[in-house]
């Protein structure tokens, strides 16, 4: 179009187009345009892309809701109205004509179709005289019969059924203990205030308070409790697509798990929690620890939510439930309170996810005392050992955290939920958490680094400096002490060392499975017997497994020198943890390159 443009303008030239007489919203600039129409507005007109939606909200926004296309073929009216949905307005759109209907019938349709869109209209034309009473005519005899749909053997019941939980939703055709149920951020709009990354995710508590529903209609009028509860993979929500969530209850174990795909869609089912309710809770309450009264720490709900933000945890109003934090590195005490936002929902679920979500907030306080020392790192929940649910539908206004470890790559801690009068709502021993880098870069420096093969002189003996040219060398010194400490080293040495232990992790982990049997376990004997082991090499596959037991991968055995893999073994992969490595530090990974390689061929290092 570039090539019309010159001589477009220049006919232009000679038309005078005057100031609008009606209001006119341009396609062209978007909005309302008021002044004399230009030869540079039409250029665009040519050139520019159409700013139709634009325009269309321009309009609406300015109180006009009733749109008529004219033309021989009408395409845009439901455009026009889809604009109007998007930005949740009423109005009404229609076309004139069409090209097969344009005669006074098609005219008159047209118009009596803008007065139901709301247009107003001059009855008295047709009623040019106003009765002086208005009678009321009598209401429709209704019969007030019911014609309810019949349920067969063979139907599923889906229009009948009734939502057994918020979350859990509706009891699976034919299937006595399986719940399915359709979730996204429209239909539970709560939910898009739990944003992880920038993305909506489900939130742990979800998962939890839908297990632990499932167990309450498994075994009702008994405390619920939650075993061996692992989250494999996040549920991240979207907007456009809606999820279909379900849950499946082995009757006779007890195990459940809760998977998921896009709805209508023949995809495989994506696996998410795993874990197991018991038949028989534990009636015993633990000693919920008190409080000490010489806290170290003192946060408000901003200081909270604003260390969230800084390590990637953007939660809206919904998800915002802590009031106050106290406490120490070991124990934090916080006042919860649910947001407004979900107030009329608490009676729907046995412990409100918010409430519960909000409760591992506690932990802020330990990340906002880490922030300090520059540590970025969120904490993202993976397993709990037990939850125990002893008063459902109780609102939680108090927990106490009890942190059990805590270090550059996990955490665990103990939650104690409690009501208004102190006593024990609910309680959760062995919550691990497991350390994410959220905030990153822009863009992923590691597709930009290439190798590229640079000549240079032979290497040499004898020092260039050597021949008493040390006014360079004390030129060279003094340059380099004036030279200001980049944010990036300052940086490695607290985010990169925690990746670097990471990696080492990973690679010794990967390293003892190799070396292991079918059953996860490994011994000095049976390492030198199969030979995997070299004379030699004993205190270095000593030093390995010592490491996995310290990072709580691995127990030692009651064999001498024998070490076994815990069930909760998993850790990011090698690869992941050195590819984050080399893109965020991409000024050490020579030295990322040589650990790489070592950590790769650990295991015919040892042999």
């Amino acid at each position: 179009m570039d090539t019309v443009l010159p001589g477009f303008a220049e006919e232009l030239g000679e038309i005078f187009v005057g100031e609008p007489s009606f209001p006119f919203y341009s396609t062209v600039t978007g909005r309302r345009c008021s002044e004399p129409l230009k030869s540079e507005y039409w250029e665009k007109n040519i050139r520019e892309p159409v700013l139709f939606r634009e325009a269309v909200e321009a309009a609406a926004k300015d109180g006009h809701r009733i749109f008529l296309e004219i033309g021989p073929h009408p395409v845009l009216a439901n455009h026009v109205l889809t604009t109007l949905q998007n930005s949740r307005m009423d109005g009404h759109a229609s076309g004139l004509v069409t090209k097969d209907k344009s005669d006074a019938e098609q005219l008159d349709t047209a118009a009596w179709s803008l007065v139901l869109g709301g247009v107003e209209y001059d009855w008295s034309r047709h009623f040019p005289r106003r009765p002086k009473a208005v009678a009321e005519l009598p209401h429709y005899p209704w019969q007030l019969e019911d014609f309810a749909l019949p349920v067969s053997s063979e139907g599923g019941g889906l229009v009948s059924n009734d939502k057994e939980h918020p979350l859990l939703g509706y009891r699976a055709h034919g299937k006595e203990w399986e719940w399915e149920n359709h979730l996204d951020t429209t239909g539970t709009p709560w939910l898009a205030d739990h944003q992880v990354g920038g993305s909506a995710v489900f939130p742990a508590a979800g998962f939890v308070e839908m297990a632990l529903a499932a167990g309450s209609l498994w075994h009702p009028d008994q405390p619920v409790q939650i075993e061996d509860f692992e989250i494999r993979t996040p549920l991240i929500l979207d907007v456009r697509h809606s999820k279909t969530v379900r849950l499946k209850l082995d009757e006779h174990g007890g195990h459940f798990l809760i998977s998921s795909r896009n709805r209508l869609s023949d995809d495989p089912w994506q696996p998410h929690v795993t874990g197991r309710i018991a038949a028989q809770a534990r009636r015993t309450q633990p000693p919920v620890p008190q409080a000490a009264n010489d806290a170290e720490m003192h946060l408000g709900a901003t200081e909270i939510y604003d260390t969230a933000r800084e390590i990637g945890l953007n939660y809206g109003p919904a998800f915002q439930a802590v009031e106050k934090v106290e406490g120490s590195e070991r124990l934090i005490a916080a006042q919860l309170g649910l947001p407004a936002v979900v107030e009329a929902d608490l009676d729907k679920f046995l412990i409100h996810p918010c409430l519960l979500d909000g409760s591992l907030h506690s932990l802020f306080a330990l990340f906002h005392h880490d922030q300090q020392e520059n540590h970025s790192q969120a904490f993202l929940p993976v397993r709990i050992d037990r939850f125990v649910l002893l008063k459902p539908r109780t609102r939680v206004t108090a927990v106490r955290t009890a942190i059990r470890r805590h270090s550059s790559r996990s955490l665990m801690a103990d939650f104690y939920l409690l009501d208004r009068t102190g006593d024990l709502v609910a309680w959760a021993s062995g919550w691990r958490f497991r350390a994410a880098q959220l905030i990153r870069c822009s863009y992923d420096r590691s597709r930009t680094l290439g190798q590229r093969w640079v000549s240079r002189p032979r290497p040499s003996t004898v020092s260039a400096f050597a021949e008493g040219k040390s006014g360079i060398v004390a030129q060279i010194t003094e340059a380099a002490d004036k030279t200001a400490d980049k944010d990036l080293l300052k940086r490695y040495p607290v985010e990169g060392d925690a990746l670097v232990d990471a990696l080492c992790a990973a690679f010794a982990l990967e390293t003892f499975r190799s070396l292991a049997d079918s059953a996860g376990e490994a011994s000095l004997a049976s390492c030198r017997a199969g030979g995997k082991l070299a004379d030699g090499m004993e205190d270095y596959f000593r030093r390995l497994a010592r490491m996995l037991v310290q990072d709580g991968f691995a127990k030692t055995s009651a064999e001498v020198d024998c070490w076994r893999l815990s069930s909760n073994a998993e850790a990011p992969t090698s690869r992941e943890i050195w590819q984050s490595l080399v893109a965020d530090f991409p000024e050490k990974a020579a030295r990322f390159a040589l650990l790489g390689r070592i950590g790769t061929h650990l295991k015919d290092i040892l042999d």
